[in-house]
């Protein structure tokens, strides 16, 4: 099972790392590009759309609802477009609990 990784701030990075070193972690995307610098071995994707595609299961951590309805929405138009499937999203958030 190969996981993408979308967020990587204060609570993602860690659990992105911990993905990536035990080879479950396939993709990361982050809207700030500098933050995806320690993943050398696991693709950096320019948006959401080309990690959801490369993946079996996308994990979201992110701080506010809009921009996971946002992540959300960017993965699921393009990818059942493009694919005919749809992978499993998992979000992990701290601050707001899911609508």
């Amino acid at each position: 099972m190969k996981a993408g990784w979308i967020g990587l701030g204060a609570m993602g990075q860690g659990m992105a790392q911990n993905l990536a070193k035990s080879g479950y972690l396939a993709a990361v995307y982050n809207r700030t590009p500098g933050k995806t610098d320690n993943f050398l071995d696991v693709s950096v994707c320019p948006n959401p759309q080309s990690l959801a595609i490369q993946v079996d299961v996308v994990c979201i951590c992110v701080s506010a609802d809009q921009d996971v309805l946002e992540m959300v929405t960017a993965i699921s138009s393009r990818l059942i477009f493009l694919t005919h499937r749809c992978p499993v999203v998992l979000k992990a958030q701290k601050t707001v609990p899911w609508p």
